[in-house]
């Protein structure tokens, strides 16, 4: 998005809603390619629309190799719990979802979804939405273009319980008022770039006002030797 800007973001990310950065599925569907040659269970050219998740690939990798995922302790050290479903069955065909009705949340600086059998809650703070709280069945309607909060009211105050119960188990943390995401990466660059970039370019200001002032001299020197 900052290098082509948000016009052609959203341009290139249609008929999706949105763009990197933001919840919408412009910023977030994107394909996954699995090849395993040589294994016939996993034929080749065969597309299957389930919903997967970056989570799922640790657990999928490891049920493929036959190998459990670590729980508790190892050595001597608590592990943080693996989250995510194996894709197995679905490579192989037995299945089209794993995910089934589990909810599963997502944010980043702001901009938040839960997704939900064939149901995603969403919202995306300015400048990227107008941060309500929207319901969309991405089965039918990937492109969200018809909010269901109001039509289906049960389910979008249901979903919204699954997030909220989502960012206290993740520790998720509200946005100060009047945050935006542009802004922040522009402060982020300027903190980074400006301490390392300051003393190159006093450096490239000293060596052109020397250059300058050998010139200076030069030329006076040629005017004088002229009179």
């Amino acid at each position: 998005m900052t290098a082509i800007g948000p016009s052609w973001a959203s341009a290139a990310a249609a008929p999706l809603a949105g763009y990197k950065f933001s919840a919408g599925e412009g910023g977030l569907r994107v394909p996954l390619i699995v090849s395993w040659p040589g294994n016939p269970a996993m034929r080749s050219g065969t597309i299957v629309g389930g919903f997967t998740h970056v989570t799922d690939i640790a657990p999928t990798l490891l049920a493929l190799a036959g190998v459990p995922a670590q729980t508790g302790h190892f050595a001597g050290r608590a592990v943080e719990p693996m989250v995510g479903f194996s894709l197995a069955d679905m490579l192989l065909g037995r299945r089209t979802n794993v995910h089934g009705d589990t909810p599963l949340g997502y944010e980043l600086s702001g901009n938040a979804a839960l997704f939900r059998g064939d149901y995603k809650l969403v919202r995306n703070l300015p400048p990227l939405g107008d941060g309500r709280w929207q319901l969309f069945d991405i089965t039918h309607d990937p492109g969200e273009t018809h909010d269901l909060s109001t039509e289906q009211p049960d389910r979008f105050i249901g979903m919204r319980r699954d997030y909220d119960a989502f960012a206290r188990r993740d520790q998720v943390l509200p946005m100060p008022a009047g945050y935006t995401a542009d802004q922040q990466i522009s402060d982020n660059a300027l903190r980074y770039w400006l301490p390392r970039l300051l003393p190159a370019v006093l450096g490239v200001a000293a060596a052109a006002f020397a250059v300058g002032v050998v010139l200076w001299r030069r030329r006076r020197r040629a005017a004088i030797k002229a009179r």
